[in-house]
């Protein structure tokens, strides 16, 4: 062989550049903190109702079957993203395992439970350092538990029943653990359950006829 060793197997030259990749991202060891870097913009941006796994893929530049790939849904996604331990499908199960005439009372308490566990109690001090994640906590909320609670109840009724539902946890919520209102902060699981308990169950289960005027 004469000449300059050619190793691409043509005549002469270098080897031709190899052709840049176009279209959507695959996986790589940084895919999944962009998608959740990607799904914490979009949440922000839009609420946790309004984003799709789509626009959360859009905004990562990547495939959306990585995203399912990666966190198997958009509740999954979310969960991670809050670096939270309980599954809300887990979460609605036991809520609602047992007699509905205790259902309110079974909210509260697994409220309190998960809010002052170990693996919350990094996601209610990231709720108090930063209010953008209230409206996204509460649409989170909303949309896989409360809906999944009330799903028994008459069509009509059920997005009143969810509203007054979140309302009084919020409530419970900002009042123990943000103001520390007292004697609430100070109050046994016990005791809020007792006291808060049958408000959440009237909006459960009790009616509400005579307060929408029908």
């Amino acid at each position: 062989m004469t000449g300059r060793q050619r190793g691409d197997g043509t005549d002469g030259g270098p080897a031709p550049a190899a052709p840049s990749r176009r279209g959507r991202r695959t996986g790589n060891p940084d895919t999944r903190a962009e998608i959740l870097e990607a799904a914490r913009a979009r949440f922000f941006e839009t609420g946790y109702a309004r984003t799709s796994v789509r626009s959360i893929a859009r905004t990562a530049g990547v495939d959306p079957a990585l995203v399912y790939h990666y966190f198997q849904s958009k509740r999954g996604l979310f969960v991670a993203l809050l670096d939270v331990a309980y599954d809300p499908v887990i979460v609605v199960k036991r809520i609602i395992e047992g007699d509905r005439a205790t259902l309110g009372p079974r909210v509260v308490a697994t409220a309190l439970d998960l809010w002052e566990s170990p693996s919350w109690m990094v996601l209610r001090e990231g709720v108090i350092q930063e209010p953008d994640l209230w409206p996204v906590l509460g649409g989170f909320l909303a949309d896989e538990v409360l809906r999944r609670v009330v799903s028994g109840a008459q069509p009509g009724d059920q997005a009143w029943r969810a509203a007054g539902v979140e309302t009084q946890m919020v409530g419970l919520f900002a009042g123990r653990y943000l103001m520390r209102l007292q004697p609430l902060a100070s109050l046994s699981h016990d005791e809020i359950v007792r006291l808060v308990g049958p408000a959440v169950q009237h909006f459960l289960t009790g009616d509400l006829h005579g307060e929408r005027g029908r």
